[in-house]
């Protein structure tokens, strides 16, 4: 093929050099989103030694995807020998450091603009470019080339014009006869070649990237507020992988948008309290653990006061929690503070979605004769238990749900909200009866506690069964999906439990490895949940043969036993904290060691 841009390609490759510095150090401090590895190949290293990895090459997992396997085969074949670049050679120009995402957002006469970017480590440099040029020739766009040079480094403009429909089939402007309606739509790529990366950008200049990786710029993204915050929240962990967001780039975006909207006051929503958002994961030989790190202002306006209502403390309903436990979460949140400070933010943000709000709250209290908002929402006291256990129904009843459920909310006035379930078992009088729907939910006891559900009538398939339930135990509201699951709760509250989780190997796992100071913590046992979503797919096989125009490309007849997902995963302990300056979350989760 005839290289037309060969002299641009050596202009560039002239200022190539071999030390590559770290891209999120060159990249503007105001970049919108950052994903990338610092090391392409550790990454896959390390995704090698994952149990995710082994699961998938288990000659199981393998037949049950077969179709898919198949699908995407095909997709990806290249009989003809037309394509680029195949996926093994791409991976191989990049062994080290990979990034991309958008170095900005903003609007523009009413419609969005990004920019985004894609920088990368290579020592072939010159075939990145023949890559790039062999793409751009095969899009078929009008191209005018160009360079502009920004220190000492040449960057190469390549302004491509292409047409892009303007109406989709059906639509005005595709009428039968005519030809679709399109328009001319232009974007210009800035391709530089310096200090062992290519770095390529669309319709953004590459100066502010040149600048910092001369000097004399904005210091870059990783010594940027955003970062810097995130980083020093979180300490900078190894990782291999990262993911970084300016929410205050968006914060501005949305802030534009506004400015158009007379009717909504964005700004109220206080996307901008959040200063950094980053994401860590590192693949070990022995373990995976995962970092999540928020900052938030100092003095927050919308969003980031409800982010501050985690606080470091015990939840006692943990002690309710049984042994055997498929996943369990408690987070010591004041979820009637967040609901409060809800309705505040809503309020500035627009009276008419306050407005909104309430009449639907007063809908509720005419047609329940109960107030939602006084006699729950803003009963509701910290902390959150939920948890999740086999449900033995599921091994006999296809229309069973494979898990039980629970969940635990703290209360201030428990007795209010005990009366409210109390008026829901009674027939509504007057106006709040106009659908002659009788009473909502019916009672009954169990070791002298009231349980409340909602009569047979909804139970469906599974009968009585299968009807979540409430009751009011302590100060704590529990929602159980079944009865059976919210008698086990009333028992353990009562002392009637073998043992719960504090008492149990699980709980050592979760001391050794939570945060100092943390206010949520979480388990999940992640063979016996991929195990139990297996199970929910054999209810999708059946609805499968009665519909038979409804397909997945997977094979039902061969879905994995729990055993294959016991011989490669483990389990998962998360833990995050609250503190002024942000929230900082932990994951680990250990690899089978044989």
């Amino acid at each position: 093929m005839t290289r037309i841009s060969l002299a641009l390609t050596l202009t560039l490759l002239a200022t190539a050099a071999l030390a590559a510095p770290s891209i999120p150090d060159i990249l503007p401090a105001e970049t919108f989103v950052a994903v990338g590895t610092p090391d392409r190949t550790a990454l896959f290293e390390g995704f090698e030694h994952s149990p995710a990895y082994a699961l998938w090459q288990d000659p199981s997992v393998q037949a049950f995807f077969d179709p898919l396997i198949d699908m995407a085969t095909e997709a990806l074949a290249d009989p003809t020998g037309s394509r680029v670049v195949g996926l093994e050679e791409l991976c191989d120009l990049f062994p080290g450091q990979i990034c991309a995402g958008l170095l900005r957002i903003s609007l523009i006469n009413g419609n969005s603009d990004i920019a985004p970017f894609f920088a990368a480590e290579t020592d072939r440099p010159q075939r990145v470019l023949e890559i790039l040029e062999d793409l751009i020739e095969a899009s078929g766009a009008e191209q005018q080339r160009d360079t502009y040079t920004v220190r000492d480094v040449t960057v190469a403009r390549n302004t491509l014009h292409f047409a892009r429909p303007t109406a989709l089939p059906g639509e005005v402007g595709d009428e039968p006869g005519m030809e679709l309606a399109s328009a001319m739509q232009s974007v210009t790529l800035h391709t530089a070649v310096a200090d062992g990366l290519v770095i390529i950008s669309i319709d953004e200049p590459l100066d502010a990237v040149i600048h910092n990786l001369r000097g004399g710029g904005d210091g870059g993204l990783r010594e940027g507020d955003s970062m810097r915050g995130t980083r020093t929240l979180a300490e900078d962990p190894d990782h291999q992988l990262f993911l970084h967001i300016n929410p205050t780039v968006f914060d501005r975006f949305v802030r534009e948008a506004g400015a158009e909207n007379p009717h909504a006051n964005l700004a109220a929503l206080g996307i901008g309290d959040i200063r950094g958002m980053s994401l860590w994961a590192n693949l070990g030989e022995e373990a995976s653990d995962g970092w999540f790190a928020m900052t938030v202002a100092p003095e927050p306006l919308g969003f980031g006061r409800i982010l501050r209502l985690s606080q470091p403390g015990e939840v006692p309903a943990v002690d309710w929690v049984p042994t055997e436990v498929i996943s369990f979460s408690t987070d010591n949140f004041d979820l009637g503070a967040a609901y409060r400070e809800l309705r505040s933010i809503l309020r500035a943000v627009s009276p008419d979605i306050d407005e909104f709000i309430t009449m639907g709250m007063m809908s509720a209290r005419d047609s329940l004769g109960v107030d939602l908002e006084a006699d729950l929402l803003m009963q509701l006291g910290s902390g959150l238990t939920s948890y999740s256990v086999a449900n033995p129904a599921a091994e006999t009843n296809m229309y069973a749900a494979p898990t039980s459920d629970v969940m635990i909310l703290g209360l201030v006035d428990a007795a209010r909200v005990q009366g409210m379930l109390q008026r829901l078992t009674q027939s509504p009088e007057g106006s709040a009866n106009q659908m002659g729907l009788g009473a909502m939910l019916q009672a009954s006891e169990y070791l002298g506690q009231t349980i409340y559900s909602p009569p047979p009538l909804f139970g469906g398939p599974m009968g009585a069964a299968g009807l979540p339930s409430f009751a009011v135990i302590g100060d704590s509201l529990v929602f159980a999906s079944s009865g059976d699951e919210m008698r086990s709760v009333i028992a353990a509250s009562q002392g009637q439990m073998e043992a719960n989780i504090r008492q149990s190997p699980i709980w050592e796992e979760i001391e050794a490895h939570r945060l100092e100071g943390a206010s949520a913590i979480g388990y999940q046992d992640d063979a016996a949940m991929m195990a139990s979503m297996m199970s929910g797919l054999q209810q999708m096989a059946f609805l499968m043969m009665m519909n038979p125009q409804f397909s997945l490309p997977i094979d039902l007849t061969r879905v994995p036993g729990e055993e294959v997902f016991e011989a490669h995963l483990t389990h998962t302990i998360t833990s995050s904290r609250t503190t002024p300056q942000g929230v900082l979350g932990h994951s680990h989760s250990p690899h089978h060691t044989e």
